[in-house]
């Protein structure tokens, strides 16, 4: 149970930074139109700042990958975990079927025993 909360605190952590991340992106999609007129005009240092947006981007891209991806461990965790848990409610059926069963069967030796004893007397 701890694990699974540390894992979902970490998934939130990282979901929560593919929002940030987005958002982010939208808001240089916005500035980038009305810089690309500066950009047009030759300016080096507008250049570079594009550079490093579109790296950034490619960033942010890889984040909500693993974001996405991160969730989907998580589906398959609790399909594991669920499959697990029937799997041990079948298992303690049986185990108190088979209990069932050698009691009775003990149960019929003991009177079988007590039917000859009484023969023999």
């Amino acid at each position: 149970m701890r694990e699974e909360a540390i894992f979902r605190r970490n998934f939130s952590a990282m979901a929560a930074a593919a929002v940030a991340v987005a958002e982010e992106d939208k808001d240089e999609e916005e500035s980038d139109t009305s810089s690309a007129a500066a950009v047009r005009l030759g300016s080096g240092g507008m250049r570079r700042k594009k550079r490093r947006r579109a790296a950034g981007k490619v960033v942010a891209k890889g984040y909500r990958k693993l974001a996405e991806t991160m969730g989907g461990f998580a589906d398959i965790y609790e399909r594991v975990k669920e499959a697990k848990q029937r799997q041990m409610v079948e298992l303690e059926k049986q185990r108190m079927q088979f209990a069932n069963d050698l009691e009775i069967q003990k149960m019929k030796l003991f009177m079988e025993s007590q039917v000859q004893l009484e023969k023999l007397k």
